[in-house]
């Protein structure tokens, strides 16, 4: 222990004494400090500033096909699927792929269909032979649809409003491309279940910035609607190998500067399922985290260099504490404080407007540890990959 202290106290003198060093670690701190801020008080807060509340309205111009696919799932379709059919809008209709094998979920949806007239059932018989994906199933469903305008979801998924359909339809009369926010149920608030959904706010924030900004990206399939003459002139889905893709690498095809809207109305929210534990959670990120190696040079840049700087600026700070003079190390606490206190102002307000309470606790372990965890999977990714992702 002696020995460890003399050394450190040599290194400190042998700084001290070359401001070489001082003033690379300060140009670090203050660097990173200030692409940091510029990330939170403008780039991610563009979100809030340009996106408008419309006045709710039910007298669409536009008429807009639901398309979902359906594996099993008896809960959703005799629960959220009525509420769905029952949406307060005029012109539309929903679009179900029966994928599964439960035979009372197919009979379920007969019964809905002499209900609703506005649903349409689409069965696939089921084969292990030849499985199916969902990119297959959306490919019918949509070319099934009768209408110009497709709103994609799932059954992991809720929407919150009645008005949920008729807010991507008053968006339509000016956008061809709509991303709307799907959060995390909510039934638990525990510490996990927090986390997870301070992550999920992060990730669409990056999303729906990098919209708003001109280079939208990646949206949530559960929530994402489009033009199907888009659709059509893509020549439908790539990646057809893959089982994964639908929000991001279809949607990189599809979407411009000038045809993709942010839709964050609150009626416009749609719940996911929770995932149990962040180990489940992880596990998911990382399958569909997959399609990252195949974005354009500038997408993963701009992804990656906010959690670049972001690392970089607490380790030159954590560095300055055990390197620096004391009055430096009073000049950089105070950044890291002023940086906090952006952050939290900034993600507050961002996550009343996608409707998200009481996650901000987990804030500060979450700004610390998202980077490392980042890095993490993507070496996981390399190191690791996953079969089956592909088919």
């Amino acid at each position: 222990m002696a020995k460890f202290v003399i050394l450190y106290n040599q290194l400190i003198g042998n700084i001290e004494g070359n401001n070489i060093y001082i003033y690379a670690i300060l140009a670090l701190i203050g660097i990173t400090f200030l692409i940091q801020i510029y990330y939170y008080i403008y780039y991610f807060f563009t979100i809030v500033r340009k996106s408008k509340r419309k006045k709710r309205t039910i007298r669409e111009k536009e008429s807009i096909s639901v398309v979902v696919v359906i594996r099993d799932n008896l809960y959703w379709v005799e629960n959220i699927l009525p509420f769905i059919l029952a949406q307060n809008c005029n012109n539309f209709e929903v679009v179900a792929i029966d994928m599964g094998e439960d035979t009372r979920v197919s009979e379920l949806l007969d019964s809905f269909k002499r209900l609703y007239s506005h649903l349409v059932v689409t069965k696939f018989t089921h084969n292990p032979k030849f499985p199916i994906s969902n990119k297959m199933a959306y490919n019918v469903g949509i070319k099934c649809s009768s209408t110009d305008n497709i709103l994609l979801t799932t059954t992991q998924s809720r929407p919150l409003s009645e008005f949920w359909i008729s807010e991507f339809v008053d968006e339509f009369r000016k956008s061809d491309v709509i991303l709307g926010y799907t959060g995390i149920e909510r039934e638990r608030n525990n510490f996990p279940t927090r986390l997870m959904r301070l992550t999920r706010i992060f990730s669409a924030t990056r999303y729906f910035s990098s919209a708003v900004d001109g280079k939208p990206y990646r949206g949530f399939i559960n929530n994402l609607a489009f033009r199907k003459e888009l659709y059509f002139t893509a020549k439908g889905f790539n990646f057809l190998n893959m089982n994964i893709g639908e929000n991001d690498l279809f949607l990189q095809k599809i979407a411009t500067r000038n045809n993709t809207a942010v839709l964050l109305s609150s009626n416009a929210i749609v719940l996911e399922s929770s995932y149990g534990n962040v180990c489940s959670y992880r596990a998911r990120r990382r399958y569909f985290d997959y399609t990252f190696k195949f974005y354009k040079k500038d997408i993963k840049f701009s992804i990656i260099f906010e959690r670049l700087t972001r690392s970089i600026f607490f380790t030159s700070v954590l560095l300055s504490l055990f390197l620096l003079p004391l009055t430096l190390k009073l000049a950089i606490i105070g950044a890291v404080v002023l940086r906090a206190i952006v952050v939290t102002l900034t993600m507050r307000t961002i996550a009343r407007k996608f409707g998200e309470k009481r996650v901000l606790s987990v804030l500060p372990l979450h700004d610390l540890i998202y980077p490392i965890d980042s890095l993490i999977m993507y070496i996981h990714r390399i190191t690791r990959p996953i079969r089956s992702i592909w088919r």
